[in-house]
């Protein structure tokens, strides 16, 4: 017996030892989380779903109202829900519940819908051989911080993470049916990510007719059930109302905007600094600060609004994707041709990396891209897996941007809930821009590998030779 093969079932107890302790490290802190924590961007979806169920819009604040469906979060004339009508009835099931319970109950199913966007992913890029992938795939998730952040916000990327996770793996595969119904599941995820609509251009490049005929689907279908649900005047309202303010300040707001403090002061007596309180419960408004920023839009809004000017969200957005899309297009065209759609006939595996560069280019030009919304990128780290051998003997620079993309991305950042490290301006500089700098090491390194010929053939090669000498 090779030293190799007595090693290999301590090197397995190993590897199951530390996905022990990064799931209980994780569940341990999500407990915390849940029991301590506030949630804010969960409290949004909850009150937002109640006033649905109440007859009330959910785009307005009523910190009067009885039973309390305002918490203190937002003190300004409008919620901070941002998205369609319908989507704030999909959320009146969990708004039935407590508050304490539903949150509970919100970050198990984000933390399952996570789960089941890795197994799609691994499955896929693992084929009959997707045990191992599958297992170091869940130990990335549990050790990746801004899976950890999706918990603290109560954000929604666990439901819209496993629906682009599906739409690029039925892409990947190719087909008709496939192409369709990765278009009507990209649909659903602009229902709950509207930047997720920003695949548009990618889809018509790529001339992905039954993925536009999909989506168009899904949304006609999603429009006519919000017809049926919220009634003519709650959409006209968010179309002509929310919309541009949405489109031009996100949650936020100039002074006008703001509630009167002596309407609310009242309703804040006995609420220390740093809480809030939930149905009769004080919770943290914030378990942990969390100063990442994952889009160079936002970045730039940022920006602007230091120096005293004050833009849409959305013209930062336009002028950032306008130029990434401009270049990516010249790249690909300039390419060796296997990116080009015109050429056709990638692999799947290759048509994986693209799509997946795709949604980091949607993160990065973005209106507002949480933390927690990179974990769309989980999969780059399985593919990283998966091609380790044939990058390292290839093409190492792209095997080293990607694995510093992903542990740029999947490490913590300052005020992280480890301790502050500093207080200095450079220091919050260098880790709230850590995310742009990985999604951008990631892109480039997904395109490098996307354009790479034959690098996919000669690892199944490589695979095949292995089986049958295991069998000689």
């Amino acid at each position: 017996m090779s030293l190799s093969t007595r090693a290999r079932p301590s090197v397995f107890a190993l590897a199951g030892c530390l996905l022990a302790l990064a799931a209980f490290r994780l569940a341990v802190l999500s407990a915390q989380i849940v029991r301590d924590g506030m949630q804010i961007d969960f409290a949004a979806f909850y009150i937002a779903g109640r006033s649905e169920s109440l007859g009330l819009n959910p785009y307005r604040n009523y910190p009067k109202h009885s039973p309390d469906i305002w918490f203190g979060i937002a003190r300004r004339k409008h919620s901070r829900f941002l998205y369609p009508p319908f989507a704030a009835t999909l959320f009146r099931p969990i708004a039935a519940l407590p508050y304490a319970r539903a949150k509970a109950v919100w970050a198990a199913v984000s933390m399952a819908g996570v789960a089941v966007g890795m197994l799609i992913s691994a499955v896929f890029l693992g084929g009959r051989n997707a045990g191992r992938l599958v297992v170091a795939g869940l130990a990335l998730m549990l050790l990746f911080h801004p899976t950890l952040i999706l918990v603290e916000r109560g954000q929604i990327d666990g439901f819209t993470f496993p629906l682009c996770a599906g739409a690029v793996v039925l892409m990947a595969r190719g087909g008709g049916r496939r192409d369709a119904a990765a278009g009507a599941l990209l649909a659903l995820a602009v229902l709950l990510k509207l930047h997720v609509a920003l695949i548009v251009p990618f889809l018509i490049l790529r001339r992905k007719t039954r993925a536009l005929a999909g989506l168009a689907a899904g949304i006609i279908a999603i429009s006519i059930l919000s017809l049926i649900f919220n009634g003519p005047d709650e959409i006209y309202d968010y179309i002509v109302v929310q919309m541009p303010r949405i489109s031009y300040f996100e949650a936020g707001g100039t002074l006008e905007y703001w509630l009167p403090d002596k309407e609310l002061a009242p309703l804040l007596v006995g609420i220390p600094e740093d809480y809030l309180r939930a149905e009769g419960r004080l919770y943290l408004i914030n378990f942990f600060e969390c100063i990442g920023c994952p889009s160079i839009a936002y970045a730039i809004y940022l920006g602007l609004l230091r120096m005293g000017t004050i833009v849409s969200l959305s013209l930062p957005s336009i002028c950032v994707f306008a130029a990434i899309f401009a270049l990516f297009v010249r790249h690909v065209r300039k390419g060796s041709g296997c990116c080009d759609p015109s050429a056709g006939g990638m692999s799947p595996i290759r048509e994986f990396a693209w799509w997946y560069a795709v949604l980091a280019i949607i993160l990065l030009s973005a209106p507002v891209t949480r933390v927690s919304n990179t974990v769309w990128l989980l999969p780059v780290g399985v593919l990283v897996m998966r091609e380790y051998k044939t990058l390292r003997a290839g093409n190492p620079r792209i095997l080293a941007a990607l694995s510093a993309g992903i542990l740029l991305v999947a490490i913590p950042d300052n005020r992280a809930g480890m301790g502050e490290i500093s207080s200095s301006a450079t220091v919050d500089f260098i880790f709230s821009a850590k995310y742009i700098a990985g999604e951008l090491l990631i892109l480039v390194g997904l395109m490098g590998y996307a354009e790479s010929p034959d690098m996919t053939e000669r690892m199944d090669d490589e695979d095949s030779q292995g089986r049958l000498a295991q069998h000689g």
